[in-house]
């Protein structure tokens, strides 16, 4: 089998992303990709109630982002799988692509349910796959959670293990079950804390109790804490 060598002999190294100066430090640029223009206006709108998140494109499908990434300062792309689920899922590949040096995170937000669309974003390079139905509130969490490398995973997605098996907890979660750990009990406490709507405090807190088999929240702060939820990062 041949590989590509370069002028040296040596296989050449994986290209650096293209970093261009900023005039805005520590706000995150974001690119909206969807065919429905109403819900464009939806994310834009959610996203500029954020301090240090910006829209700063806007197109209908993931796959014309990529050309944007060589003359436009974009960190992360929000996207559904569009105009097909293949071609949504190669626009991921595409745009998160570690042999390109214009490159950005993903965070898909879409109508597909299913536990297999939500697997073949994230190996597809997605850092977030989020439900229109329900969590456009987590849209800023989760756009900063994959600027951080982090992934986030809607808790309507059964992704997890059978009830009653501890199941892998995404980031968002092992946060909110830590907090149950030191006494932020109720969902009000919660959604102050974590930045969040009192309906997604309760989403989430419905996905932790599936993944362990219990029924309520007292159960599940006493099933944290004897499993080590009560360390700083919040993981065991």
């Amino acid at each position: 089998m041949s590989s590509r060598l370069n002028a040296h002999g040596h296989e050449p190294s994986t290209p650096a992303p293209v970093v261009r100066p900023r005039t805005d430090p520590g706000v995150l640029h974001v690119a909206v990709a969807d065919e429905d223009r109403l819900v464009r206006q939806a994310i834009r709108r959610r996203l500029a109630r954020e301090s240090d998140l910006h829209a700063v494109a806007e197109t209908t499908y993931g796959g014309l982002v990529a050309p944007l990434l060589r003359y436009r300062d974009i960190d992360v792309v929000v996207m559904d799988l569009q105009p097909t689920l293949d071609e949504g899922l190669l626009a991921v590949r595409t745009l998160t692509a570690a042999s390109s040096r214009f490159r950005a995170r993903v965070v898909v937000i879409t109508v597909h349910e299913s536990a297999s669309c939500a697997s073949a974003a994230v190996d597809a390079g997605a850092s977030g796959y989020l439900l229109k139905s329900r969590d456009i509130g987590l849209l800023p969490l989760t756009v900063r959670a994959a600027w951080r490398g982090e992934t986030v995973i809607s808790s309507a997605i059964h992704t997890g293990p059978p009830a009653g098996v501890p199941g892998r907890f995404t980031p968002l979660e092992r946060a909110l079950l830590r907090h149950l750990c030191i006494g932020r009990i109720s969902n009000e406490e919660l959604a102050s804390t974590l930045g969040l709507s009192v309906n997604a405090v309760r989403g989430q807190l419905a996905s932790c109790l599936r993944k362990v088999g219990l029924k309520d929240r007292d159960q599940l702060a006493r099933w944290a804490l004897r499993h080590g939820f009560d360390h700083a990062d919040g993981q065991p």
